[in-house]
């Protein structure tokens, strides 16, 4: 299916010039012979609300091109959260909204030179996406990472979550949310990986993972990050089997209860 980045980018100045709370950043562009695309990443905050230390969370969408409801998702959030709201008081957010445009408009998980770029963060000289996002990512830390994913091969939604010791754990609490809707991987294995109630986590992968930190050079964004200092790191995988619409859905169910989890705020809507 192709789908336009210049949509994407439209709206996304749309949103951004109506708004006191988004700041639109382009970082750098992008060229596949006659294609140029810009990367964009977006800071929320609301600089006259607010008081004491803000928590930091990160999201990122739209890394494997063949996997779109995460930007669908990032986009009705920018929407929704335009004119302000309550947990900006308490949460500061940076947003990558779109990080493989090329594979984006092809349909493509990957980037315009074949490669998987959520295999690219452990590289001195990777791509050049994963280098600007790397450099947007650099001397920011986060208490939360998001990214939003989708997975051709599940009937049913599962994450991931990585999180030092001292951190609650946030799996199953968004796993029965999402159930209460919509189907859930039940599989004791998942992608090669014990899973216990639609989670995937340290425990029962500590040999696993451990091994993808120490010796593996082919690190996603989420491993990056938690081995730069983020405290709490959640990958969202839906199902593609059920509509566009349903799946964007789902993301941003997970998004508005970390938002309020980790904000400490209990409004109806984040």
């Amino acid at each position: 299916m192709v789908r336009s980045y210049s949509r994407v980018e439209k709206i996304l100045m749309e949103i951004a010039s109506g708004s006191e709370v988004i700041s639109l950043n382009d970082i750098g562009q992008i060229r596949y012979g006659p294609n140029g695309y810009n990367l964009y990443m977006i800071d929320i905050t609301d600089k006259e609300n607010g008081s004491g230390r803000k928590k930091n969370v990160c999201i990122s969408a739209g890394i494997h091109g063949d996997e779109p409801a995460g930007v669908e998702a990032v986009i009705r959030f920018l929407k929704d959260i335009s004119q302000g709201s309550p947990i900006l008081s308490s949460v500061d957010i940076t947003l990558f909204p779109c990080n493989n445009p090329h594979g984006y408009e092809a349909g493509k998980r990957t980037n315009g030179n074949g490669n998987d770029l959520n295999r690219e963060f452990r590289k001195r000289r990777p791509d050049e996406e994963v280098f600007l996002i790397k450099r947007g990512l650099a001397g920011r830390s986060f208490d939360l990472s998001l990214e939003l994913h989708e997975d051709i091969d599940t009937q049913g939604f599962y994450l991931y979550e990585l999180k030092k010791e001292t951190e609650a754990s946030f799996g199953k609490d968004i796993i029965n949310i999402i159930s209460e809707r919509y189907p859930v991987n039940l599989n004791e294995e998942i992608e090669g990986m014990s899973a216990r109630g639609g989670v995937i986590s340290l425990e029962g992968n500590e040999s696993e993972i451990k091994e993808m930190i120490q010796k593996r050079r082919r690190w996603p964004q989420a491993l990056y990050q938690f081995n730069r200092g983020t405290r709490h790191c959640i990958t969202c995988e839906t199902p593609v089997n059920i509509r566009m619409e349903e799946r964007a859905n789902m993301h941003l169910l997970v998004l508005e209860y970390l938002l309020k989890r980790i904000g400490g705020v209990t409004h109806e809507k984040a």
